[in-house]
Order: structure tokens, then sequence, then C-alpha cells
């Protein structure tokens, strides 16, 4: 297990933290501001509801753009991340609402709703299997809510089998990303089997990101908390603190520590097997 160096990071941010998230939502931000281009180049020479809605549509993306590409750079440990995941996966469903509305009176707005797809996408990866399927019934709703406030509104009759091809469609992209994800994670698996074999099979194994999981433990410290809790404590009970919060180590394994388990030239705590929770070092 590999020592975190608190100098690595910046103000409070949880050493070792991955930083593909972030770099993830600066892409997905690049990819609103295009869409807005989009918007304000092509979507008017398209059937639409007017200018007036065409400005939103574009004018949000841009607003909302920024302002993800700026939160995403004030995020410094992990319970920011997943705020900030939540926070980008709602902004998105309303863009995709406004979206829907706005080229409504298309003959051939059943096609629109296909780019769907790529926000049941970016919810797995955000959000794991129940950002997909919340993403997956958020979409289903809105298109069929647009659909009937169509003929409703506008006297454009329900292209139902479109709809239902847009739903189906939603649907295999919800299942295909999921099990995607769980392959990774199963090839994960299998990678670290083969590097600890006697010889290794694997001589290295990626860094392969993990599909977020549901009902995960809380009550993680924040750094600013982690500090209070620090100073107020007596020296001796300092060291098994800081190595619990910058290793995520149980107070057992950190109180059973030897000196020969450490070594500080690598910066490296070593755990052996029988120690940790599934009994592997």
């Amino acid at each position: 297990m590999a020592l975190r160096d608190p100098s690595n990071t910046a103000e409070g941010e949880p050493i070792g933290f991955v930083l593909g998230p972030r770099r993830f939502e600066h892409g997905i931000t690049w990819a609103r501001i295009l869409g807005a281009l989009v918007v304000f180049v092509l979507l008017p020479a398209l059937p639409n509801l007017g200018p007036v809605a065409v400005a939103v549509l574009g004018g949000y993306l841009i607003v909302w753009a920024i302002a993800l590409h700026v939160l995403s750079d004030r995020v410094r440990t992990v319970r920011d991340q997943d705020r900030l995941s939540r926070f980008a996966f709602a902004g998105d469903s309303v863009v995709l609402l406004i979206g829907l509305v706005t080229v409504s009176p298309d003959p051939r707005w059943a096609i629109y709703p296909l780019m769907g797809v790529l926000f049941i996408i970016t919810a797995a990866f955000r959000l794991g299997w129940g950002g997909t399927l919340a993403a997956t019934a958020i979409l289903s709703l809105e298109i069929v809510g647009v659909a009937i406030w169509r003929d409703l509104a506008l006297g454009l009759r329900v292209d139902t089998p479109y709809v239902a091809f847009d739903l189906l469609m939603y649907g295999l992209t919800a299942l295909l990303t999921t099990a995607m994800l769980n392959e990774l994670g199963a090839l994960r698996r299998m990678l670290n089997l083969g590097a600890k074999q006697h010889p290794p099979k694997v001589l290295h194994v990626p860094v392969i990101p993990r599909l977020k999981e549901d009902a995960v433990r809380t009550g993680f410290f924040e750094h600013d908390e982690f500090l209070s809790l620090r100073g107020a404590l007596p020296d001796h009970q300092k060291v098994p603190l800081t190595i619990g919060y910058w290793t995520g180590m149980r107070r057992g394994e950190i109180l059973t520590l030897q000196w020969a388990q450490v070594d500080l030239e690598r910066g490296l705590l070593r755990l052996d097997p029988g120690m940790t929770k599934n009994g592997e070092g």
C-alpha cells in the first residue's frame, strides 16, 4: 500500500485522488461548447420554436459549460466529485428537455432524442448503474412528454413507432454500457490475480477506472475536519489518525504495524496476507 504524501496535492485534496473524473468533466465541457455553436449556427436553418428558444438553448449550454468547468476545478475530494456529478447530471437532463422542446416543430423530431444515448453513457461513468437507470427513466419521460405536448400544442401527431424506437435505443444503451463497465471490473480482477501468480503472469496492471458503487461507506472526513481533529489530539494519537486518513487503513491494521512493514525510502506501508479484511496483502 503506497503512503500518500500531502505535499503532492492542493488544498486538502485526498492524496491519490484520481484526476480522471476531472479530465472527463473538462472533456464534456468542450462538448457542451461545441453543442452551443451547433445550436447558434445550424439550428436556425431547421424548424424550431423561434429565435428566442434557440437563444435560450444556446445560452444555457454556454453558461452551463462555464459553470461546470469552474466547479470541476474546485473539486478537492471524492465527495466533491460525487456532488459535481449529480449536479451535472441534473443540469444535463434540463438541457435535453429544452433541446427537445426547441426542435419540436421539426417533422423529423423523432431523430433528435437519439442524442440522449450520450447522456446515458456519461451518466454510467459518473454515477454507475444507478445513474444509468435514472438517465434512461428521465429521458423516456421527457421524450414521451414532449411527444404528447407536440400533439396537443402544435397539432403534430405522435410518431409512436419512432418514439418506441428511441425508447428501445435508450434501454439497449443502458444495458450495454453497464455490461461494459462490469466487464472492465472483471478484467481488472483477472489482471490482479495474474500479477499475484508465482511467477507473475502479468508484469504490469494498468489503471482501470472503477464503476461507481452504490451504498458505499459514508462518514469520511473532509480535509479541514481532519486538520481540526488532528490539532486537538495528543501527539501519540496524531500518527495513527494521519495514517488512517491518507491510506484508508483500519484501526486494527494501523495499531498492529511493525517497523518491518514500513519502507521510508520508497514511501510504502506493507500489509501482510491475513491482516486485511479480505485476507490479501
